[in-house]
């Protein structure tokens, strides 16, 4: 862990980079993840959200697909943790902007913040995940300040 926080550390990045890391993590890598970790969306927004993984299909490689779907599970654990650790307004905006896709207007209607308050909340939230969830990951060991996860995606 203590690689993990040299790394972090190391490489101190702007809100523009940490932005388009946490708009392309839910854009291109978290819905993956939770369909391959066993999971819908709809159940990581439910409330009996219990974290327990389905059973994975049987094929020849049993044990790898196992390991890399336990994987998978981790960090979906790991972003819905960060998401529950942050304050519950970063979360509306972070959920509903970047997750369920809604439209933007919709969300500052929900929230009640006029547009230029909602631009500078929305950058402030996704801070505020991006720092939430890289603890979550460290405290797991994985280390992805990028926040890619090409290669938890990837099936051999």
């Amino acid at each position: 862990m203590e690689g993990v926080q040299t790394e972090l550390m190391a490489k101190p990045r702007g809100s523009k980079e940490i932005k388009h890391d946490v708009k392309r993590y839910f854009r291109q890598d978290f819905q993956r993840l939770v369909l391959l970790s066993g999971k819908k969306i709809s159940a990581l927004r439910s409330p009996q959200y219990d974290g327990m993984p389905k059973a994975p299909g049987v094929n020849g490689d049993f044990d790898s697909d196992l390991s890399k779907q336990a994987d998978q599970q981790v960090i979906v654990d790991c972003t819905m943790e960060a998401l529950n650790n942050i304050t519950s307004i970063s979360c509306a905006i972070v959920w509903r902007s970047l997750v369920m896709d809604e439209r933007e207007a919709k969300i500052r209607r929900i929230i009640h913040y006029q547009h230029t308050r909602y631009s500078e909340r929305k950058t402030a939230a996704m801070m505020e995940f991006y720092y939430a969830f890289l603890g979550r990951l460290a405290k797991r060991g994985i280390s992805a300040p990028d926040l890619n996860f090409d290669g938890f995606l990837e099936w051999n």
